[in-house]
């Protein structure tokens, strides 16, 4: 984007606009893009290499990008040689989208303030969220406690806010957890610190009665990588960093102690019968996962075919079965075959890559970010969503633009 057009106020506005408009639409129907993001893209691109410009300077191009212009070519690829394509068009067509709500952001998204904005207005949110979500626990706590129980972690199947999957759900209140302490860190007011700190410790106990042992783990990978990455890269925040973490947690845990049994027996990860059984079925759909790469290893059964392939195998599950792979990571081996797992993992290497550097450049929000990917990577090991739940994606590139953007800080959104 040129010079005339970064700093005029009202190209920046409606850029910014736009980016909600599509965030919030994305949340409703991803595919209503095509007929609403696209156009407008294309526009805002045309108006831009009309004013002079030419999308981003060769130095403002990372790797991550050129990566994600090769992930559009296989997408392309694994569903032109698919096994069903119907299936495969749909989950194309989910991820070519996303990739093209990233780089409008890349490309008209450049400043601090507006991704300060940003994630003032996504803590907000997932403040509500989070409300949403505990009062369709207390229904479901209330269902079962009326009866007798009292661990409710055999029961998890029963709990669905807003009709979808509790693990689902869990996973995308944990791509949310980033953006208040985000804005803890970089707010100067008080007032505001405290009402972040309320709508974080809000989502941390929503997470916690979703009793998701991958979520757990998920968790406590972000704040035990937050600390560590804040102590060796940002040692002058670290008294900072400890303080919020005790300000949420310590809340979190006392607002808990009623479901402090059903805590407890999550923690404990294998102890009750329905989480050995769970346990096993995972083991069983990763084996499956192997088998299907080992019969399609070039480009894999195409996006979205993981169920269709899986039935090949419904003698060997024995009562455990369910549609989803469990882990993204075998997933992408079974669906997108050699050519998938390359560039894929290439997209990962570079991410980390990105990650390690602005971290050592002293960004703030980099370290923030980098640990809510390692822990999203970590729970996909045991529960796969990426690729399943829109929402999920779309806020996953979010935060991937939001740690691979360089911003810059001479422009106010709103003076």
């Amino acid at each position: 984007m040129n010079g005339g057009l970064i700093h005029n106020k009202k190209f920046n506005l409606l850029a910014f606009l736009s980016m909600g408009l599509f965030l919030l639409i994305g949340f409703i129907d991803i595919f209503s893009w095509i007929f609403i993001m696209l156009p407008v893209v294309v526009c805002f691109y045309v108006y831009d290499i009309r004013h002079g410009a030419v999308y981003l300077t060769s130095g403002e191009i990372s790797c991550f990008d050129y990566i994600l212009y090769t992930v559009c070519a296989v997408e392309l690829l694994c569903c032109l040689t698919s096994v069903y394509i119907p299936n495969s068009i749909t989950a194309t067509l989910k991820i070519l989208l996303s990739i093209a709500f990233y780089f409008f952001i890349r490309t008209f998204i450049r400043f601090r303030s507006q991704f300060a904005f940003l994630y003032k207005v996504l803590s907000i949110v997932a403040g509500i969220l989070s409300l949403i979500t505990l009062f369709f626990f207390l229904l479901h706590r209330d269902r079962f406690y009326s009866v007798g129980f009292e661990n409710l972690t055999d029961f998890r199947s029963h709990y669905r806010p807003l009709g979808q999957l509790s693990n689902n759900w869990a996973t995308m209140l944990l791509c949310l957890v980033p953006f208040p302490i985000i804005s803890i860190l970089e707010s100067g007011y008080r007032k505001e610190q405290i009402c972040y700190i309320c709508m974080e410790i809000l989502m941390l106990v929503a997470i916690l009665v979703s009793f998701s042992r991958g979520a757990y783990i998920a968790l406590f990978v972000f704040f035990a990588m937050l600390i560590t990455f804040f102590c060796i890269y940002k040692r002058d925040m670290l008294k900072k960093a400890l303080a919020i973490c005790l300000c949420v947690w310590l809340p979190t845990l006392l607002c808990m102690l009623p479901e402090r049994k059903s805590v407890l027996i999550t923690c404990f990860m294998n102890h009750t019968v329905s989480q050995q059984r769970s346990t096993a079925g995972r083991f069983v759909k990763w084996k499956e996962a192997i088998n299907i790469f080992g019969l399609f290893p070039a480009t894999g059964v195409g996006g979205g075919n993981y169920a269709l392939a899986s039935d090949t195998y419904r003698q060997e599950r024995q009562g455990l079965f369910t549609s989803y792979a469990t882990n993204t990571y075998l997933q992408v081996a079974a669906e997108k075959g050699i050519v998938g797992v390359i560039v894929y993992g290439a997209l990962v290497l570079s991410l980390i890559y990105i990650g390690i550097h602005q971290m050592k450049k002293g960004e703030l929000r980099s370290i923030v970010f980098f640990s809510i990917l390692l822990a999203l990577g970590v729970r996909e090991v045991t529960f796969s969503s990426f690729f399943q739940k829109e929402n999920m994606m779309i806020l996953c590139f979010l935060i991937m633009v939001s740690l691979v953007q360089p911003l810059e800080d001479n422009y106010e959104l709103f003076k």
